[in-house]
């Protein structure tokens, strides 16, 4: 028993006595193990977003830049939020289609199959153009039995892709374009993640619209 703790065991049932009673400690014990797994594993989730953000927000501060702050966004996401893939789509306002401007990570050529729209079209039912289309998060925490990702599901099997978010970036009170980020698990993106994405993206809108503006806030921009 005591080899078993100390090698990471985290709990042990004693043999004997009555089965019955037995087998109900051990569903509890089971339970109970999954339960703090699990919620090991959501702070470990809500740990990395906030390092993300922190970063991020550090990047704001220090980046003068658009394409410099895009690519550093991307890259942050990808080495310190673990996630796989991380890209950034402007939307072209002649026709427009969404085409990306920065990306970090396992992406492999997976941006070469994209063809994304924000018009009411079969190219702009997906999440990023559904997600600028409509101004808010679309999440698919299962890609491969996502409909929405019918056209890309086999591309992104390919690449580890189970889980993703499509976050727009509302900028002067106008979708310009989305953040789209990959996970490598299966319901990895919750409220209180989508929230904190929300925020950092929020966050590279207001360093944009500096950038756009040579610094100087616009009159309704607020600490």
């Amino acid at each position: 028993m005591i080899e078993a703790l100390n090698c990471g065991a985290d709990h042990y049932l004693q043999k004997g006595g009555e089965p019955k009673s037995q087998f109900a400690e051990l569903m509890h014990t089971i339970t109970r193990s999954v339960e703090h797994r699990r919620a090991n594993e959501t702070i470990l989730h809500l740990n990395r977003l906030y390092a993300v953000v922190s970063r991020i927000n550090r990047a704001v501060i220090h980046i003068r830049n658009r394409q410099e702050l895009l690519m550093e966004a991307c890259r942050i996401a990808v080495e310190e939020g673990t996630f796989l893939m991380a890209w950034i789509g402007m939307v072209d306002p002649i026709t427009h289609e969404v085409h990306p401007v920065a990306a970090c990570g396992y992406e492999e050529g997976y941006l070469n199959s994209l063809s994304v729209s924000i018009d009411n079209v079969p190219t702009g039912m997906g999440l990023t153009g559904t997600a600028i289309r409509e101004g808010r998060p679309m999440i698919s925490n299962d890609i491969a039995s996502d409909p929405r990702m019918e056209n890309y599901r086999s591309e992104a099997a390919q690449r580890g892709y189970r889980s993703s978010a499509a976050i727009p970036l509302v900028c002067s009170g106008k979708a310009i374009g989305a953040i789209r980020f990959y996970a490598a698990e299966v319901n990895f993106f919750n409220d209180r993640e989508i929230r904190l994405l929300e925020e950092l993206v929020a966050n590279i809108c207001f360093a944009l619209e500096l950038i756009e503006n040579n610094g100087k806030p616009c009159p309704e921009d607020r600490w």
